[in-house]
C-alpha cells in the first residue's frame, strides 16, 4: 500500500527548528538536542502555520523516495 511522506527543505531547517522551540519549549528545556532524535513530531499543517514550508509525497510500492542531508522527513 502506499506511504505517504513528508519533507522539509535543508532550506528551511532553521525555520523548523524555531517551529518546534516554539510549539514544544517544556521539551526542549528537558533535552536541547530533542530534534537529533526520532522521538517529536508536529503536523504538516501545525508547521505550515508557523511559516515552515513542507512538502508531501506518496510513495507506491516499487518506487522510492530520496532525501537530502539536513532535510527533515516522516513517514505514516
Amino acid at each position: 500500500s502506499p506511504q505517504i511522506w513528508y519533507g522539509v527543505p535543508a532550506t528551511a531547517a532553521g525555520a523548523l527548528d524555531a517551529a518546534m522551540r516554539d510549539a514544544l519549549p517544556h521539551l526542549f528545556e528537558k533535552d536541547k538536542l530533542l530534534l537529533h532524535k526520532l522521538v517529536t513530531m508536529l503536523s504538516p499543517t501545525q508547521l505550515m502555520a508557523r511559516g515552515v514550508p513542507v512538502c508531501r509525497a506518496i510513495q507506491i510500492p516499487g518506487s522510492f523516495v530520496v532525501t537530502f542531508p539536513d532535510a527533515y522527513h516522516a513517514g505514516e
